[in-house]
């Protein structure tokens, strides 16, 4: 609490009243001033650290004392408020930016940003300077952008997250020795090739959040991680509209494979494509919805899951009776409207001997999953 109170103390000295009544009220105003400036570095760094960038770099117009306290700054975060200046002010702020290490750097940017930036030189000045946490939004111009290598040989990255206008281009060998957590969430790829490289570049990545398009240029999406703990995976934006009862695989041209042994949770949205499975001996918890096309394989791969949330659709039927839940503890049921499925149910329980807790809901599958990782 002791640094909110600081904070809120700062706040009122940099917005005090300029028309103050009388001389005793300014003498006592710049007596406060002086203490406050008086603090160390360190203190008025973490009083900072809760204000918005903006505004702590504002702080440089208050004194001399002030002028360079906001560039040791270790996070910066800007985002777009419909300012056409906002470029130029991420790249001038990057450059007087002095601290040697930039820990965090969050970035939105968003249409009315002018075209001509260099948001390749901004990535490279804060890999440069021991970069932890990238969160980079991209949204509303007219192609995808292209990040520089660095971003893919950064050995102090620990989260990477890429949204909406970034092309995912890694054409040269990677390594991320450090990255723990990795969300793509709507980029573009350059090819199959670079996601291949991107994750096996990451010998120590627990948590993947992925949401795709229908133009994300990719057929085939493969997930092989040894390390891997916790999977999301939203497809729904692949495909606009899907028939109820349609459930052949004449129109599957792609594929989701996943094989990362150590997973312990999964989240499967909207996966139209065929879906491949294997080895995943330690998979605790699972979210399954809209599988429109899961086959026994699929099913088999979930046998040893605790809790198990599951939209049942028509293809599941004839599995049912086969695979055995012998971990399963908590289940719960979604049946789809047009599937009977009475029968199917009762051999799914016959097959899950310490089953404890069913929940059975006829509604739209909600997931659990946080929107981040």
């Amino acid at each position: 609490m002791g640094f909110f109170c600081c904070l809120s103390f700062l706040w009122d000295i940099i917005h005090i009243n300029k028309h103050l009544s009388t001389p005793s009220e300014t003498d006592g105003c710049q007596r406060i001033e002086t203490r406050i400036c008086a603090l160390p570095d360190d203190l008025l760094l973490r009083i900072l650290e809760y204000v918005p960038t903006e505004d702590a770099v504002a702080t440089s117009i208050l004194s001399k004392r002030w002028r360079y306290v906001w560039t040791m700054l270790p996070r910066l975060e800007f985002k777009d408020e419909g300012s056409e200046s906002l470029g130029f002010f991420i790249e001038k702020s990057l450059q007087l930016h002095k601290a040697p290490k930039l820990d965090c750097l969050i970035v939105e940017i968003g249409p009315r940003c002018p075209a001509d930036i260099d948001v390749g030189k901004w990535v490279e000045n804060a890999v440069n300077r021991g970069l932890r946490k990238l969160d980079f939004d991209i949204f509303g111009t007219a192609k995808p952008t292209i990040f520089p290598k660095s971003l893919y040989t950064c050995d102090t990255l620990v989260v990477l997250t890429l949204s909406n206008k970034i092309l995912v281009d890694v054409s040269s060998p990677a390594s991320l020795p450090s990255l723990l957590y990795l969300n793509l969430l709507n980029v573009v790829y350059k090819d199959e090739d670079s996601l291949v490289r991107l994750l096996s570049s990451s010998p120590v990545l627990e948590g993947l959040m992925v949401s795709r398009h229908e133009d994300d240029n990719l057929n085939n999406f493969t997930v092989k991680v040894c390390s891997l703990d916790t999977l999301f995976y939203d497809g729904t934006r692949l495909k606009n509209e899907v028939e109820d009862d349609d459930d052949d695989d004449d129109d599957l041209n792609g594929s989701l494979v996943i094989d990362s042994p150590a997973l312990t949770k999964l989240d499967l949205i909207g996966v139209w494509d065929y879906c491949l499975i294997e080895n995943m001996p330690c998979l605790d918890v699972a979210y399954i919805s809209t599988v429109p096309n899961p086959d026994d394989m699929f099913l088999r791969s979930l046998s040893s899951v605790i809790h198990l949330h599951l939209l049942f659709t028509k293809s599941m039927v004839a599995c049912c009776n086969a695979i055995k839940f012998s971990q399963l503890i908590e289940f719960y049921f979604f049946p789809d409207n047009l599937v009977d499925w009475l029968m199917p149910l009762m051999f799914l329980l016959q097959n899950s001997p310490k089953l404890k807790s069913l929940t059975i809901e006829n509604v739209s599958f909600p997931s659990s999953f946080p929107t981040n990782i």
